[in-house]
């Protein structure tokens, strides 16, 4: 348990260093002619861990805030976009109506606690099997109502999808909504927090989140230069609970099957999540213990993997007839 405690502590003192990367832009003054507004809800400027319970779904979600970069993630934005536009002729106006950045290291926090928990060997392998994980990165158009209504579970913003990262290695995922010469573009970004190369992962996650999303403001195309109001627009989020880890959004009114079709698909997909964790760790074929447990033989030991629907964790070591 004091292992469990000091592994626990020093995750909190790694979430809350005040370590400021420098990102380094040459001649970023230049681009000040480039008119930007930042009509972002106050929050998604400031840091946030969103729970330090590891029992909590929230654990292991944190929003990381302006503070961590230098230049902002908005001014870098608008050096990028000033980049991007001179070259067409253009000066349109920038409104930025979202530009956040969430950190999801769940499985790497849960898996370097429980480790420490178990100990020994099998303590090792369960707090090292996350993580040299690594994920491709992506981005994608994203849904702005979709992202709206969870606003009251904003922590749900940092899930992945299996699909998208189904070793679920460490990740950044970030969101941008800007409105450039009267086109709204809205992108969802999921980038490794793995670090490549000699750049900080974060600064390396938020420009390449700009480049990609600035892509889909077509080159070329003449963008009319937007005319400044005398009302800005206010943007207010819907409070309606959307997403789940690890689910990808579907219709509105999902389709209903039969309770064993249900229960069949479900244990399906446990099983599969329970044999990716028992593979991470070196372990032979898991066998089914029933209560939404397996077990996993390594060697003279067994290590109980315990499922709860979205993810699959060990949990500790149990006693097996020989090397079954």
């Amino acid at each position: 348990m004091k292992r469990a405690m000091v592994v626990l502590l020093s995750l909190m003192c790694a979430a809350c260093a005040p370590v400021v990367t420098k990102v380094n832009v040459p001649d970023i003054a230049k681009s000040d002619s480039l008119l930007v507004r930042d009509m972002r809800p106050a929050n998604e400027k400031d840091k946030n861990i969103f729970s330090l319970l590891i029992s909590n779904d929230k654990y292991g979600i944190i929003r990381t805030g302006d503070e961590r970069l230098s230049p902002s993630p908005v001014r870098l934005l608008q050096y990028q976009a000033f980049e991007k536009f001179k070259s067409e002729g253009n000066s349109p106006e920038l409104d930025v109506y979202h530009f956040v950045v969430y950190q999801n290291n769940k499985s790497q926090l849960t898996a370097g606690t429980t480790g420490a928990v178990v100990g020994g060997l099998v303590g090792a392998l369960v707090a090292n099997a996350l993580s040299d994980h690594d994920v491709q990165a992506q981005t994608k158009i994203f849904d702005e109502r979709t992202f709206d209504r969870s606003a009251n579970d904003e922590y749900q913003r940092g899930f992945f999808t299996h699909t998208e990262n189904p070793d679920k290695a460490a990740v950044y995922i970030v969101y941008i909504d800007t409105d450039i010469g009267g086109k709204k573009v809205f992108t969802r970004t999921l980038a490794p927090m793995h670090k490549h190369g000699d750049q900080d992962p974060l600064a390396s996650a938020v420009q390449l989140a700009i480049r990609n999303h600035l892509s889909h403001y077509d080159v070329g195309t003449p963008l009319v230069a937007a005319v400044a109001s005398t009302t800005p627009a206010v943007v207010t989020p819907t409070p309606i609970l959307v997403a789940t880890a690890n689910v990808t959004a579907a219709s509105p009114t999902p389709a209903v099957a039969a309770a064993p079709t249900q229960v069949s698909a479900a244990s399906a997909a446990m099983a599969s999540m329970a044999r990716d964790v028992a593979s991470q760790m070196g372990c032979g074929a898991i066998q089914d213990n029933g209560d939404s447990t397996f077990v996993a033989p390594c060697g003279s030991y067994g290590v109980l993997i315990d499922c709860d629907g979205s993810q699959c964790r060990p949990v500790h070591t149990v006693k097996i007839k020989g090397n079954e």
